[in-house]
């Protein structure tokens, strides 16, 4: 255009009978820099050449697949194109984008690596109803719906659309995406490949919708073949497309090709310790409570009273009796009273005063023992600091309670205040006390922290692991989601939250915490007794024994000695699990679908035990165990450890492991047999 150029909007319509390039051509023999930038500020691209996907970028919202961004261009010395080279990089441009794959790749349930290519799926728009019926628009999956195919969604009734390959449609011009085009997962299924856009968008509210394109591979329909269902499955409020292609039958390709969710080396060396304990020993000991409750007033800083000077030793010797190979212990607990004589400073510019700096126990620092004596013990120090709660400073679920008076045993500080008080504080355990195993957020952080917590963990602390540390941590552990010491089953080694998910890309292994004390006391109580043996027995096949980690509580008198009734608890437990499982009847390892024990005569076996080399990721989705030939174990997940306590105890010559379900191929550290 002579006069300048004023943007352009190019559309094709929506199929287009034979595949085609578009070419850009300016009669222009030079156009400034500026000028190219604003064709790509202005400029709307679609194209559907077929066979290859739909290619869609809409640069003033960002939607689509494909980024055409040509203010990306290396700026010439000259500010100046020819129309030559424009055009030349617009047609290289566009050439990538029609070709452009939607190329999946994931681990069949028969364990090999496949591929799937779903570029030559007719990219619709397609309208479907389902059992209501309500109407639906939706795109071939790595597609979005455009903009003029749902005209009715640039309403006021939804002003604001984000990139999906689905819309429900309603009688009121209103629409709701089904998933937003940048949250995708996909699975290989036993008949072909499952694709799940989540994050659907309402308006004006999010729904939490997510649509998913069941693919079905079937040789005997044309690769053009449309979508021929959508259903609703309820709650939580997901779609399923139901598409039979040729296209969804996956070709085999090296294991290499695909990925899954690998641990860290601390992760690894965690998981490897499989137990530890967390000791209880703070403000509350003294005061025989089990913490402080919301914003009320903490006990008085002369509460707490100088404990035996050999008390972290003895805690040691109680880790080592009991096999634990790493301790957290409770610097800070909701109450606000730090037990190391912190150097924070609060408002008015003085340090922190609820400390022990402060109490008649001013000139220890149980901290320093505790890290000094485990370190001695062969243990992993770490430490529990209660980021979102601090009685003292009236802080409940991360923030400073504006409405709560200021009472006795308290101060008044600003939000800001605190999480500066909360750095300083953290920044001291983390980074005076040498490495540390495993640091606790209970509760979490708030999000205000997240950034710095971030900052600080990478560079004090980056091999420890971070117990309700996803997203600040490149290690973290999660919650089983109860303190009773069992977890569910299965219980996987990915996924951020409960019992994790088989299918996430994120590696996050279990801590499964609980008390030796009865009745849930973490804090020293006198009158609830302790856990039996066989209880304790339990508690580890529930932890240990479904592929988590257990955490087992220590709880010191006032006098900051662990009751001899607990000592004796711990030896005797730890005994057990020596005697139990330190030598197999027989074990073997090996990689691949099956594995098989023999045994030299008729031998009595009551528990089998297994495990992955989870180096490797973890692999195994469905297992057997087969005594002589019958199934006597079927299971799902296994991850670092698996045991399984047979119902009856079984005279066998032969065991064997059956991999039924897997990803990968199966690599087993561990296959082996016991009688306790």
């Amino acid at each position: 255009h002579r006069s300048g150029v004023v943007g352009y909007r190019i559309l094709f319509p929506t199929i287009i009978p034979r595949p085609c390039f578009l070419l850009f051509c300016f009669t222009q023999s030079t156009i400034g820099f500026t000028q190219v930038a604003n064709i790509a500020q202005r400029s709307h691209l679609l194209a559907y050449p077929f066979p290859f996907p739909l290619i869609c970028y809409d640069p003033l919202t960002s939607k689509g697949d494909i980024a055409l961004r040509l203010t990306a261009i290396v700026r010439p010395r000259t500010e100046q194109f020819t129309s030559q080279m424009l055009g030349f990089w617009l047609l290289l441009s566009l050439w990538q984008a029609a070709t452009a794959a939607c190329n999946f790749t994931s681990f069949g349930m028969d364990g090999t690596c496949q591929s799937f290519d779903l570029s030559s799926l007719p990219a619709g728009p397609f309208h479907l109803v389902d059992s209501y019926p309500d109407h639906y628009v939706v795109v071939a999956p790595c597609r979005t719906v455009p903009n003029e195919a749902v005209p009715n969604c640039t309403n006021q009734t939804c002003p604001s659309m984000i990139p999906t390959p689905a819309y429900q449609l309603y009688q009121d011009n209103g629409c709701i995406s089904l998933g937003d085009i940048n949250s995708m997962s996909s699975v290989a299924t036993s008949n072909g490949l499952r694709v799940t856009y989540s994050h659907g968008d309402a308006c004006p509210q999010t729904q939490g919708r997510q649509v998913t394109y069941s693919m079905v591979c079937n040789t005997s329909v044309s690769a053009t073949n449309p979508p021929e269902v959508l259903v609703q499955q309820g709650s939580p409020l997901g779609y399923e497309i139901t598409w039979h292609t040729p296209l969804a039958c996956g070709v085999k390709v090296p294991d290499s090709e695909c990925s899954m969710a690998l641990p860290t080396q601390p992760q690894l060396d965690y998981q490897d310790d499989e137990i530890g304990v967390i000791i209880h020993y703070n403000m509350a000991t003294q005061a025989g409570t089990q913490g402080c409750s919301g914003t009320a007033s903490p006990p008085n800083i002369d509460t707490f009273a100088d404990p035996a000077t050999n008390a972290a030793e003895q805690w040691a010797e109680a880790m080592n009796a009991l096999g634990a190979k790493y301790a957290v212990y409770v610097a800070k607990h909701g109450c606000g009273f730090t037990t190391w004589p912190t150097q924070a400073d609060i408002p008015n510019g003085t340090q922190y005063p609820y400390s022990i700096a402060n109490s008649p126990a001013a000139g220890r620092n149980i901290v320093a023992e505790f890290v000094n004596a485990t370190r001695a013990a062969g243990v992993k120090p770490g430490f529990y600091y209660s980021v979102v709660s601090n009685a003292y400073l009236r802080v409940t679920s991360g923030n400073v309670d504006p409405n709560s008076g200021v009472g006795p045993n308290q101060i008044n500080v600003t939000q800001a205040q605190y999480e500066a008080i909360v750095l300083q504080q953290v920044a001291e355990l983390w980074t005076q006390h040498g490495p540390l195993g495993e640091i606790w957020f209970d509760g979490g952080y708030q999000q205000s922290l997240k950034d710095n917590i971030t900052a600080l963990l990478k560079q004090s602390q980056p091999n420890a692991v971070a117990f309700g540390g996803f997203g600040v941590s490149d290690n973290p552990v999660r919650w089983i989601g109860t303190e009773a010491g069992v977890a569910p089953y299965p219980n996987w080694c990915t996924g951020s939250t409960g019992a994790g998910d088989p299918n996430a890309d994120t590696w996050v292994p279990s801590e499964i915490d609980t008390t030796l004390q009865n009745q849930d006391q973490w804090f020293y109580h006198p009158q609830v007794g302790l856990r039996d043996l066989a209880t304790l027995q339990d508690v580890y096949h529930g932890s240990v024994g479904r592929n988590g980690n257990l955490l087992l509580d220590f709880a010191p008198q006032p006098n900051g000695l662990l009751p001899d009734d607990a000592m004796t608890a711990y030896r005797v437990f730890g005994d057990w699990i020596r005697s139990c499982y330190g030598l197999p009847l027989a074990t073997i390892s090996g990689n691949g679908t099956s594995l098989m024990l023999r045994f030299t005569n008729p031998t009595t076996i009551d528990r089998v035990q297994i495990m992955e080399d989870i180096r490797f990721g973890e692999r195994v989705r469905a297992f057997t165990v087969l005594a002589d030939g019958k199934v006597i174990v079927t299971g799902s997940s296994i991850g670092h450890k698996y045991i399984d306590v047979l119902t009856v105890e079984h005279v066998v010559t032969s065991l064997q492991l059956n991999i039924t379900q897997t990803v990968g191929t199966p690599m087993i550290r561990g296959f082996a047999a016991f009688f306790c």
